[in-house]
């Protein structure tokens, strides 16, 4: 990411991405026990699917600041993404068990 102008913005996502994953699977036996795991598998591949359309922001990012969009909400985007997925995906792995 640092190639296209966004500096470091990589390593916070992952950061981002691994510390509510975290979260989530702490949180994850309450909520599999709650819906069931096929509600849960599908919330995990929903989260993976936000995830990778947020990542299409920083793919889309010239063409989007072009047409007046402010790059705080590219990177916005990117974060509600990332919180979104990583939370989701805790879930998923342990209802995938």
């Amino acid at each position: 990411m640092e190639e296209n102008g966004f500096k470091q913005l990589g390593f916070y996502i992952l950061a981002i991405l691994y510390f509510f994953m975290g979260i989530g699977s702490l949180m994850s036996t309450a909520i599999i026990n709650k819906y069931g795991t096929r509600f849960c598998l599908m919330i995990g591949g929903l989260g993976i699917v936000v995830w990778i359309l947020s990542s299409l922001l920083a793919v889309y990012d010239e063409e989007m600041v072009e047409k007046g969009v402010p790059m705080g909400i590219i990177y916005v985007g990117l974060f509600i993404g990332t919180i979104f997925n990583g939370f989701t995906v805790g879930i998923l792995w342990a209802s995938a068990n």
